[in-house]
């Protein structure tokens, strides 16, 4: 357990912990809260199993000029997209996921550094990815025909699926290499075992000068685990998955009643932990 000191980074997750269900942008309550972050010298960065590119604009807008982390800690971008650090799968591990997806008729999507694109079922793909917002459905490019998007822009750094729990049960000791964590987006993110949300924040600690014991973290799915558990105060929501609340050192409110916002009142900006704003 790591030993909790004064808060330097925020690090959240996006759908289901700061993004309600539905919405595509933050509560303005949680806005005013980042911005007073900022003012007040604490980082705050989304850590997200999203692509950069699909970050929804209204979201996006409401960040500082600071550092993000995608596709499950894959990715570290900056402000801009710039790609600052990143951990592809191999070839072999690709193939692997493409040809099991096959058989079991998955929608399978890679996430590469530039785009997400489907390899597998590309309409179930489509339809089960982006949960109705348009935004992310025309975000997706469709290489099911040639499967070659790799050869010019380098292996995928993440995967989703979409299919039932029955079927991932069967996929997952086909896949040991695997992680298969469940998504609030009708379907499965899918990371090597080795590669998860705790590497971007690693490396943005590593650049703000900042220790795991400096992190406040918010999360509610299981590829959100890795982050909270190393954080001195990582804080699973209300309508987390049970996993996540067992493993998660405390709890607040959920995502639609603004938990995130209310425990940085509290922690940050109320004093509690660091000399807030008054």
């Amino acid at each position: 357990m790591n030993k909790q000191g004064k808060i330097g980074l925020i690090a959240v997750d996006l759908d289901n912990t700061t993004l309600v269900p539905g919405k595509d942008s933050y509560s303005p309550r949680l806005v005013k809260d980042i911005q007073l972050c900022s003012q007040n010298g604490v980082h705050f960065m989304l850590n997200t199993g999203r692509h950069y590119t699909m970050i929804p604009p209204k979201v996006f807008a409401a960040l500082p000029n600071g550092l993000i982390g995608t596709i499950n800690g894959a990715c570290l971008v900056d402000h801009e997209g710039h790609v600052l650090r990143k951990h592809p799968m191999s070839k072999e591990d690709m193939d692997a996921l493409v040809h099991w997806c096959d058989i079991y008729d998955v929608g399978l999507g890679f996430k590469f550094e530039d785009a997400v694109a489907a390899y597998v079922n590309y309409e179930k793909f489509r339809d089960g990815y982006s949960h109705g917002d348009p935004f992310v459905a025309d975000s997706i490019l469709d290489c099911t025909a040639t499967r070659d998007h790799h050869c010019s822009v380098g292996l995928p750094l993440g995967t989703f699926i979409i299919c039932d729990d029955a079927t991932e049960a069967k996929l997952k000791p086909l896949l040991p290499q695997f992680t298969f964590a469940w998504s609030a987006w009708n379907g499965f993110d899918v990371f090597l075992n080795n590669v998860t949300k705790a590497l971007t924040v690693q490396d943005a600690l590593e650049y703000y000068g900042l220790g795991w014991e400096n992190v406040l973290s918010f999360g509610d799915a299981e590829n959100d685990t890795a982050f909270l558990v190393a954080a001195g105060y990582g804080y699973a929501m209300a309508n987390a998955v049970p996993e996540v609340k067992a493993a998660a050192r405390y709890m607040c409110e959920s995502c639609e009643d603004d938990g995130v916002a209310k425990t940085i009142e509290r922690l940050v900006l109320g004093g509690e932990i660091n000399d807030g704003h008054k």
